[in-house]
């Protein structure tokens, strides 16, 4: 099996004080009659580009905005801090740009999650849906002493300096990207290798201690809109009874399990887009 990636172009918008670069694709025939409009929101120290693999089942007429976030891919720093609020204040700013008048489908990646929660439970009639992919929303996956550690090494010099070493290691880097061959799509981990070495750790380590600090599960809760969740049953970092809790808090939520890890394949690209798919479909 391979997939065909196609592979989007990209410009530059200024958005809440940061360069920001994105993707704007709009599939073929007929719009919706309703809101029709996703927008990506990539994981720790990704691009857009990871949801080039997902263009395939995207219905007819809809859009997809991708933007890099901030402290990643070729998009700049915020002028804030990375954290929860600072990337909610440069996505309500972004989606006043693009989609003023009507909500839209937040689509995220690992913990693009956590940005995704926080907009959705802050504006929640600015949100549609959520489809969201091997989602981390928090440090479910540790406990509280390692919480902590996480988010003091991400953001000390000391441990800047061991990560950015690590991240150069392309040895290290393939073991923990590509490590599932021969399914693993291997265009697709050397961009995300590519793009985790150039992204800004300041601005990551930020960002990974916020996430290590949400409470996620009161603030998935409050929220009512459909949730689309497509998860892996050996994921360490987003462990599957969260996950099934997550889902058991409402009827409309609807949840996907691959037998991977935290990692994507081509079989499990090709299961995804079709849920993703079915589930736009039932939105109109």
């Amino acid at each position: 099996m391979t997939i065909n990636i196609p592979k989007l172009g990209g410009e530059y918008v200024e958005v809440e004080r940061t360069r920001t670069y994105y993707s704007d694709y709009l599939a073929e025939g007929d719009a919706p009659a309703g809101p029709h409009t996703i927008v990506g929101l990539n994981g720790l120290a990704g691009s857009c580009d990871s949801f080039w693999p997902l263009l395939a089942e995207l219905p007819p007429g809809w859009r997809w905005l991708l933007p890099d976030l901030p402290g990643g891919g070729k998009s700049g720093r915020l002028p804030v801090r990375h954290d929860l609020p600072g990337y909610v204040a440069w996505l309500e700013a972004f989606l006043d740009h693009f989609v003023p008048d009507e909500p839209v489908v937040l689509q995220t990646i690992a913990t693009g999650a956590a940005i995704g929660l926080e907009y959705a439970w802050l504006f929640p009639q600015r949100v549609r849906a959520l489809i969201l992919h091997l989602p981390v929303f928090d440090g479910t996956a540790f406990s509280a002493a390692q919480r902590r550690l996480v988010s003091t090494v991400a953001n000390s010099k000391l441990g800047q300096r061991l990560l950015d070493e690590l991240r150069h290691n392309q040895d290290f880097m393939l073991k923990i990207i590509a490590h599932e061959p021969p399914q693993a799509i291997p265009e697709m981990a050397m961009r995300d290798i590519e793009h985790k070495q150039q992204a800004d750790l300041p601005a990551v380590g930020e960002f990974l201690a916020a996430v290590m600090q949400n409470d996620a599960l009161p603030k998935l809760a409050k929220l009512d809109m459909p949730m689309l969740m497509l998860a892996s049953a050996h994921d360490f970092s987003a462990p599957l009874p969260f996950v099934q809790q997550v889902i058991a808090q409402r009827g409309n939520r609807q949840l996907y399990v691959d037998e991977g890890g935290h990692s994507w394949n081509e079989e499990f690209i090709t299961a995804m887009n079709k849920e993703c798919r079915a589930f736009l479909d039932t939105l109109g």
